[in-house]
């Protein structure tokens, strides 16, 4: 699949310390059109990217009335991108 990343995500999630090495690896190999980065990335891998967001969201995305914060809704954005869509 196709990801497509404005440049605040591409640097969020590059520089994030909950993706492993596996992961940014494969984000590192995006290919830059303008402002935009397009990343080629195989179901499974989009699947962990997609989970560690997930978590890191629970952890850091969300102020004391459960409201997303900046760093959460970009989060969410990501767990959205990142969504594998199977078909049956």
């Amino acid at each position: 699949m196709q990801v497509r990343l404005g440049p605040k995500l591409f640097e969020y999630v590059l520089k994030g310390n909950f993706l492993g090495q596996r992961q940014r690896t494969l984000l590192m190999k995006a290919k830059q059109t303008g402002e935009c980065y397009f990343v080629e990335i195989g179901d499974e891998d989009a699947d962990t990217i997609r989970d560690a967001c997930g978590e890191h969201l629970q952890r850091v995305g969300f102020d004391a009335d459960y409201n997303p914060t900046p760093e959460g809704e970009m989060l969410e954005k990501l767990v959205d991108l990142f969504l594998v869509r199977r078909t049956t």
